[in-house]
């Protein structure tokens, strides 16, 4: 097929650039180091590498063109040290899982952008100078394994665990938190906090729906009964969790919040009881519930949902990039194979499209967090724009997002999502423009190293989470002050 002159300069244009010396601040010598696994694989199995380099080669090797060919997925990537200048080009360090022909290409400086303009489409080989080191090489398939026989040796120790729910002091100290636990026993524990507290706690049993047809439950927790109409609405927070199936350390600290947050109420806990006054707040802890059982039960790493509609070979859609608007939707497109996947169209998905109704739906939102794991971040729009909000809500929402930050423990820190790679169709940037920068939409990535965390630390994670979390609410209130007082009128 012959191609059309705008469409072959723009091909060209793109060709150059991908093939174009590193800049300045891009080592051109390349000191790259990969330790191979001693026995054979698959071309398709994977393996994690630790890799450090300055944040302009990962700029380069998280181009979605080049991400795209060596099929990585990015767990983790980070600041290697905590104070840095603004404007050096600062270390990083990443946790990668990829294929070990990945690795090599890297090694070689090699690697294919595939490039589509309109229906044109077409691969560039490139030749890249960028400055990585990959320090380390873990066998996950021993990890996994290691993994698996420990999460099943702590539910078998602790069987019978809600027995005796009901006469607990404090539902944290219940041993429902000693491990991670599957998606029945979560809504077990969280339904029987439910029924033992109707007085604070709401459930919708059908807030969304899965592509398998589950229910997505969402909990509601209140001092304000729904049926008592003479009483001002209150402002609403709304958290969720799990909404990439691996990260159960993430929706392990949401249940641990929620039971935190029932526990002051009950306790007449001073700062919960005049959080309620002014907040109703809504979680919904396992988004994607599909695939949270598929990494119970057969993949533990598994991220996405269990859509295989646009392939029968490769299952799944990121639901983390798979909402609105449509004009940030999929702006660098993505292979069905691919880790991050968004979806035909924004909102295709009925876990995304039915919590958006739920949520458009709720009275009054002030706020919105949405949990991950794992690196100790809280992020804050925009993933897909180096444009900051525009002021004054730009300032306000890192005054935000410090403030979680510091509240939460000293192994986070505050920065915009940018700065990790872009991503388009995020949950926080989604709703923080639906609302005109006026409800602010945080991201936390939980501390740790890990997908697969020692369960020793859930009820320490969950408590920092518990403490960011208190702090959102209060930042939300400082947030709208902050606007306000710029004579900006807020819903």
């Amino acid at each position: 097929m012959k191609l059309s002159t705008a469409v072959y300069g723009a091909l060209m244009l793109t060709m150059t650039q991908l093939s174009a010396p590193a800049t300045a601040s891009t080592s051109t010598h390349v000191h790259l180091r990969v330790k191979h696994p001693q026995h054979h694989e698959t071309p398709q199995h994977k393996h994690l590498y630790h890799v450090t380099g300055p944040k302009s080669s990962f700029k380069q090797l998280l181009d979605p063109r080049i991400k795209a060919d060596l099929n990585l997925d990015v767990w983790s990537i980070k600041p290697a040290h905590k104070t840095h200048g603004k404007h050096q080009d600062v270390q990083l360090k990443a946790d990668i899982y990829a294929t070990q022909d990945a690795m090599d290409k890297i090694s070689s400086q090699q690697a294919d952008a595939h490039l589509q303009i309109g229906s044109m489409k077409a691969t560039v080989h490139t030749k890249q100078q960028w400055k990585l080191h990959v320090k380390q090489y873990i066998d996950y398939d021993l990890q996994e394994q290691q993994d698996r026989q420990a999460v099943r040796a702590c539910g078998n120790k602790t069987q019978g665990y809600m027995d005796d729910i009901e006469s607990l002091d404090k539902y944290t100290s219940s041993a429902f938190f000693d491990c991670f636990r599957p998606q029945d026993e979560v809504f077990t524990f969280l339904d029987a906090l439910a029924e033992a507290n109707p007085e604070y706690v709401s459930v919708y049993q059908n807030a969304s729906t899965t592509f398998e047809k589950r229910a997505i439950p969402a909990y509601k927790i209140s001092t304000q009964g729904d049926n008592d109409s003479k009483k001002k609405k209150k402002a609403a927070l709304y958290t969720q969790a799990l909404i990439h199936a691996r990260e159960w350390q993430a929706g392990a600290a949401t249940f641990y919040t929620m039971a935190a947050l029932l526990d002051g109420l009950r306790a007449k806990e001073h700062a919960v009881v005049e959080l309620f006054k002014t907040y109703d707040w809504y979680f919904v802890p396992i988004v994607n519930i599909d695939g949270y059982i598929y990494s119970w039960e057969k993949e533990r790493y598994w991220r996405v949902n269990r859509d295989n509609k646009a392939s029968k070979e490769f299952e799944g859609v990121d639901l983390n990039r798979n909402w609105g608007p449509d004009e940030y939707f999929n702006l660098d497109p993505s292979d069905v194979s691919s880790e991050t996947y968004p979806g035909p169209h924004a909102y295709s998905e009925p876990e995304s499209k039915g919590l958006y109704d739920f949520i458009m739906d709720i009275e009054n939102l002030q706020g919105l967090v949405d949990m991950h794991s794992y690196g100790g971040q809280v992020l804050r729009p925009f993933s897909d724009s180096f444009d900051s909000p525009v002021e004054p809500f730009g300032s306000a929402l890192v005054a935000l997002a410090d403030a979680v930050a510091a509240a939460t423990s000293d192994e986070y820190a505050s920065m915009p999502a940018l700065d990790l790679y872009p991503a388009y169709g995020c949950f926080d940037d989604a709703f923080y423009r639906e609302f005109n920068f006026t409800v602010p939409a945080l991201t936390i990535e939980v501390e740790g190293h890990d997908f697969t965390a020692p369960q020793k630390t859930i009820r320490k994670v969950g408590a920092n989470i518990n403490s960011g979390l208190r702090q959102f609410a209060k930042e939300v209130a400082k947030y709208r002050s902050t606007i306000e007082k710029k004579g900006i009128k807020l819903p």
